[in-house]
């Protein structure tokens, strides 16, 4: 796996564990505060590094919070559901359902923070060309 999508990775698990420790408010907004890093930084990457398009680049967001939101919550609702039925007092497909919800909302955000971070870089690498 490339080093940088392993570091992109890795900050998306860092994340994780810290609004777990944290919990409550202040863990979400560390939490959010770092996912849109990530995809500010994913995006950046994908243009300075990668030297893909500005299209590539608003990708990166959308695929983070697929992989983190999507994948890692609402598939552990899901699973709580088959196999902790009483965890979550049988509401657990239902806030799975929420989490899919709330992925088709957030995501234009999500496209946009990442764009950000490639037209960032794609702005810096104009002007570095520009004066030597």
């Amino acid at each position: 796996m490339p080093r940088r999508a392993t570091t992109v990775l890795g900050a998306v698990a860092i994340a994780a564990a810290l609004n777990y420790v944290l919990g409550s408010l202040i863990g979400d907004v560390v939490f959010n505060t770092g996912r849109v890093a990530i995809a500010i930084l994913g995006g950046w990457l994908m243009v300075s590094a990668a030297r893909r398009s500005l299209w590539m680049a608003a990708a990166v967001g959308p695929v983070v919070l697929l992989a983190d939101h999507v994948i890692l919550k609402g598939g552990g609702f899901v699973l709580a559901h088959y196999l902790w039925p009483e965890a979550l007092e049988g509401q657990a497909l239902l806030a799975a359902a929420g989490v899919l919800i709330s992925f088709v909302m957030f995501v234009p955000i999500a496209i946009l923070c990442s764009w950000i971070g490639g037209f960032a870089a794609r702005r810096k690498g104009q002007h570095a060309e520009a004066h030597p």
